[in-house]
């Protein structure tokens, strides 16, 4: 409906892991958390 969208693949990583990144102990898995902070900014400017 005319909103941005943006494509994110982290390779070997399920679901549950991506959710898992939010917690500190896990954030080195993968840059979920700066990924999304970057595209709400982004959005939301």
């Amino acid at each position: 409906l005319g909103a941005p969208s943006t494509l994110r693949l982290y390779e070997g990583l399920n679901h549950a892991d991506l959710i898992a990144t939010f917690s500190p102990l896990f954030r080195r898995k993968a840059p979920v958390l700066d990924d999304m902070a970057t595209f709400l900014g982004r959005a939301l400017a």
